[in-house]
């Protein structure tokens, strides 16, 4: 009875001293042989980025100011800037927005660009997440730049020539300043092509202003008021916008040739009592043209003065026919009843 169990434990311990070496065996081959000459797995943990130190800066700025993000700081949210200029070296996390503005782009910009009127100069270190969009302005993409999305530019007209870094409001003076010189030259020159076109009747209408200066300006407010409203009645439906542009051009030129009436009566004067001769219809109008162009420069009071004058010159063309008759008036009939003749009542012939 004893010689099988001595076998039993026999066996079981022959078994025990083959199976024992299976795990150790095992953990060498799931750990990873060392290669030679590979250095030693360090116990310590790889070293993080520096931290990057958040910096106030406002998040709409008007003033002019010149912001600054230096190297290893950190904006956290948009950035928009009204005039002024922008130094980035540091990160901006969040979309910037430059209207009017001039920025220098050296650093991390995790969101989109988008410049309207402004300069945008981007360096070899610049990174932006999004797009750069630049509408009107100029921008400077260096090969090394690294954008997320390819640029959006409409450059077509650059007004970043206006944005020199200072304030919202003297970037404002500078374009429409451009805007108006722009204005005025069209203006002189379409004055000058209705003049060659119509010099009989510009004349005779000027010669008829001085007798109705009050009556042009309540007609031409009617007149335009009225044009307008049939503009807007024709504008609503596809079949009539067709009538509202020729509309708004029929008055445009009623408007430029009321206006070279105007402007022939006054160069007249000014050459009569400044030069002391008689200037043609021509010179005339182009003379007061100029006047009324430098007038029209002064903010607020120049474009009043532009108001009032086109009421008058759309108003004077309509009394006059367009410088065919003269303006009828309840004077001019009580003395054609008499018999007599009113100075001027004969149209160009």
């Amino acid at each position: 009875m004893k010689l099988p169990t001595a076998r039993r434990t026999a066996a079981l311990l022959s078994a025990w001293v083959l199976l024992a070496p299976a795990p150790c065996r095992a953990a060498e081959e799931a750990s990873p042989a060392a290669t030679p000459g590979a250095p030693a797995a360090s116990s310590e943990a790889a070293p993080q980025e520096p931290s990057l130190r958040e910096v106030y800066v406002p998040d709409v700025s008007l003033g002019g100011e010149h912001v600054v993000i230096h190297q290893g700081e950190v904006k956290n949210g948009d950035l928009v800037m009204l005039g002024g200029s922008l130094d980035l070296d540091g990160v901006v996390r969040g979309e910037v927005i430059l209207i009017g503005a001039r920025a220098r782009i050296a650093g991390t910009i995790e969101d989109d660009v988008v410049s309207v009127a402004s300069s945008v100069e981007l360096t070899d270190t610049a990174r932006l997440a999004g797009q750069l969009v630049s509408v009107v302005g100029s921008s400077q993409i260096p090969p090394g730049a690294v954008l997320g999305q390819n640029p959006v530019r409409i450059e077509l007209i650059d007004l970043s020539r206006f944005a020199r870094g200072g304030s919202f409001l003297t970037f404002i003076i500078w374009l429409a300043l451009w805007v108006a010189l722009i204005k005025a030259a069209f203006l002189a020159l379409a004055i000058l092509i209705v003049t060659a076109l119509l010099a009989q009747r510009i004349d005779f209408a000027a010669s008829m202003l001085p007798r109705c200066w009050g009556r042009s300006l309540i007609a031409g407010f009617v007149v335009t008021a009225l044009v307008w409203i049939c503009i807007l009645i024709f504008a609503v439906t596809v079949i009539g916008i067709p009538i509202a542009v020729l509309a708004w051009m029929g008055l445009i030129f009623v408007k430029w040739t009321g206006l070279a009436s105007i402007y022939a009566l006054t160069g007249g004067q000014l050459g009569r009592n400044v030069l002391g001769r008689e200037l043609s219809v021509m010179s005339r109008a182009l003379l007061g043209c100029l006047l009324f162009l430098f007038v029209s420069l002064v903010p607020v009071v120049g474009g009043l003065i532009g108001l009032v004058l086109g009421l008058v010159g759309i108003g004077l063309m309509t009394l006059t026919r367009l410088g065919t008759r003269p303006p009828s008036s309840s004077l001019d009939a009580l003395t054609a009843a008499g018999g007599g003749s009113p100075a001027g009542a004969a149209g160009p012939a």
